[in-house]
């Protein structure tokens, strides 16, 4: 009898696979095979990076081999094997990062391991997957969420179309919310 690996969707047969009761779902199983791999120094399991319904991955832009990021606004670092200066080799495994929220403007960022360059997530979402037609300099969002970084929620705008938008969001509140509002 063959049973379905969730990791690399290919039926295999059932003595291939670790006893696991706990897992009713077939598609959560793993082989012997994908669970090898997901070991670093025969200690530490990495959880393997399961897509969300409808999620979209594309490289980076200027990170192509290192990083990816989805339609939904997550990062993910990509499995690769790096010379380090000192000769030796280093195995990266795909695993999903993490990213901080920034206490001064809200918006959800990560920092770029090997450089230390802190990028944006809306910025980085709205240039892999949205056409910038007209060359506009900011990201909007559209519900006014800054954590939201899906693709439905960005636009590309000018930065008069930006302020004009959280004044009628009602992010920006003042003297000038009447004038940006009818623009």
């Amino acid at each position: 009898m063959k049973k379905y690996c969730g990791i690399c969707k290919k039926k295999k047969l059932l003595n291939l696979f670790n006893s696991n009761k706990n897992t009713k779902d077939e598609l959560q199983t793993e082989c012997r095979e994908c669970k090898k791999k997901r070991y670093i120094n025969n200690r530490t399991i990495i959880p393997p990076v399961k897509n969300l319904i409808n999620e979209m991955w594309r490289p980076m832009k200027n990170y192509q081999s290192k990083y990816s990021v989805s339609s939904f606004g997550r990062i993910k670092s990509m499995s690769r094997i790096e010379n380090r200066k000192d000769g030796r080799k280093f195995n990266y495994s795909e695993k999903i990062i993490i990213a901080t929220k920034n206490k001064k403007t809200g918006y959800l960022s990560f920092t770029v391991s090997y450089c230390g360059k802190r990028l944006y997530i809306h910025r980085l979402v709205a240039q892999n997957f949205i056409l910038n037609k007209n060359n506009k300099p900011c990201v909007n969002h559209k519900n006014g969420v800054k954590t939201d970084n899906r693709i439905e929620n960005l636009e590309w705008v000018t930065y008069s179309e930006n302020m004009s938008s959280a004044y009628k969001i009602g992010l920006k509140i003042g003297k000038r919310a009447a004038l940006w509002s009818y623009q």
